[in-house]
């Protein structure tokens, strides 16, 4: 897995975690996997309210191997607070789970 392109949350505002270029160890183009996304409190174990978590991404054939999942606007954010976003990508019997810190700021 590379990275998620989200370091920011936008309050009042739908945000997109995106996982580029999902390759396998051969580094062919992984299309059938499953993205779920899910936004938690800075404990790590408490998911944000005004959603039901996790949402499911989708893939996006523009690059090949773009997955894309909606968060939308309800999230109930505090501004300059932390939160972690947990994206868990699921292909065959792979799991690959990956955290990342995200503030929440007006866009």
């Amino acid at each position: 897995m590379s990275y998620c392109a989200v370091q920011m949350l936008g309050i009042d505002s739908t945000n997109l975690v995106e996982e580029l270029d999902l390759v396998d160890q051969l580094g062919q183009v992984q299309t059938g996997a499953t993205m779920q996304a899910t936004v938690y409190e800075a404990d790590g174990a408490t998911p944000i309210g005004g959603v039901s978590w996790p949402v499911l991404g989708v893939h996006s054939a523009n690059p090949d191997g773009r997955y894309v999942a909606v968060l939308p606007s309800v999230m109930q954010l505090t501004e300059d607070a932390v939160y972690k976003i947990e994206v868990v990508m699921s292909v065959g019997a792979v799991t690959l789970t990956q955290r990342i810190n995200a503030v929440a700021e007006y866009a």
